[in-house]
């Protein structure tokens, strides 16, 4: 494992960025999602930007799901 995954998004201020975990519901507040043994199998994630201007927030966020072998080895899945 120790492979990661890095998010990242422009703006102005810069924006926060979180990982969404959507098999289980929890989120990693930051950038870099680090493949761990305990993803196993087949995962979905989130990535999520935001940041607020004049009380207004804006958010983008782009979903991924891959596989995790034991072998170290991360095979993509492309979704829209």
């Amino acid at each position: 494992m120790g492979e990661t995954i890095t998010c990242s998004a422009d703006g102005h201020p810069d924006p926060t960025i979180n990982w969404h975990n959507e098999n289980t519901g929890d989120t990693l507040n930051s950038p870099i999602l680090k493949i761990t043994s305990y993803m196993v199998g087949l995962q979905n994630y989130t990535c999520e930007a935001f940041n607020e201007i004049r009380d207004e927030v804006y958010q983008v966020s782009k979903t991924m799901g891959f596989r995790v072998k034991l072998t170290s080895e991360c095979h993509f899945i492309t979704s829209e």
